[in-house]
């Protein structure tokens, strides 16, 4: 399936414009990993600030000395392993939506149809494709972030 949008006497202009326009998603999807690395930061700060009231720590350092009772773990991060699934889960969704929408460039040659070789670039159609598995795998993956940022707002913290 495609998405024809331009038939281009300067092939350069349509194929700049069809790059633009199957690569935008992917800015939304940036977005919203920014704003899901926000959230989990927070619930992790959130979470330390919590442990602070319940029990006693040490402070946190950057260069520990023996004989006082520091941490040196960083204070404002998301743990590794939490991150690392959330770089691959947005790995994921990137991947798939690449194979959801790309461009296709065609070039329309008829046998007999051009006076000049220079006139076979005149008749180029950039297409945008669209892949229904890889959009059927892509909103898959997608409420599965979804559905699993719901079930985060309902976590009991104890």
């Amino acid at each position: 399936m495609f998405i024809s949008f331009a038939t281009a006497n300067t092939p350069s202009r349509a194929y700049i414009t069809g790059a633009v326009l199957a690569n935008l998603p992917h800015l939304g999807l940036s977005v919203l990993y920014l704003a899901y690395n926000n959230l989990f930061t927070r619930i992790f700060i959130a979470l330390e600030f919590r442990s602070l009231s319940t029990q006693r720590r040490g402070l946190r350092a950057s260069m520990l000395k023996e004989e006082m009772d520091q941490r040196s773990t960083y204070f404002v991060q998301f743990p590794l392993r939490y991150s690392l699934a959330v770089i691959g889960f947005f790995v994921l969704l990137h991947t798939l939506l690449s194979e959801t929408l790309f461009l296709q460039r065609t070039y329309a040659v008829w046998p007999g149809r051009f006076d000049e070789p220079k006139d076979i670039g005149k008749f180029l159609v950039s297409k945008i494709g669209v892949s229904p598995l890889a959009t059927l795998a892509f909103s898959l993956v997608l409420s599965v972030l979804v559905v699993s940022s719901i079930a985060i707002a309902f976590w009991k913290v104890d």
